[in-house]
């Protein structure tokens, strides 16, 4: 039993803010836009939860999950919902573009090709 709930196990991201402590897994985030006080986290379902983090400190705690990737000092995207790259910007489901930085650009096509092909 130990052994297939190990094989089922989702890690789950902590994030807080100053009324909650919720958990969610990589996919459930769409993508991350904050300033150098706090960031916006778009859910999935259309939601967005606030937390008192700045983006860079978001990145360190969840640059270990495969599918973020920052592609600024204020924005981390979720390449499993991107919507195109275009020539310095991504565009992400709600329509929203972002600035890219234009030495990002090729590894993160990088990656998302090499996301597809999995």
């Amino acid at each position: 039993i130990i052994e297939i709930k190990k094989k089922n196990y989702t890690p789950k991201i902590e994030l807080r803010n100053n009324s909650e402590t919720f958990y969610l897994e990589q996919d459930e985030i769409v993508y991350i836009h904050g300033n150098k006080y706090d960031s916006d986290i778009h859910l999935k379902n259309g939601t967005v939860k606030k937390v008192i983090m700045t983006p860079q400190k978001l990145w360190f705690e969840i640059r270990s999950f495969p599918a973020f990737f920052a592609i600024s000092t204020s924005t981390i995207v979720n390449i499993h919902h991107i919507e195109c790259i275009s020539f310095m910007h991504v565009v992400m489901p709600d329509k929203h573009k972002y600035h890219i930085k234009l030495n990002y650009i090729k590894p993160l096509k990088r990656k998302v090709r090499c996301y597809e092909s999995v």
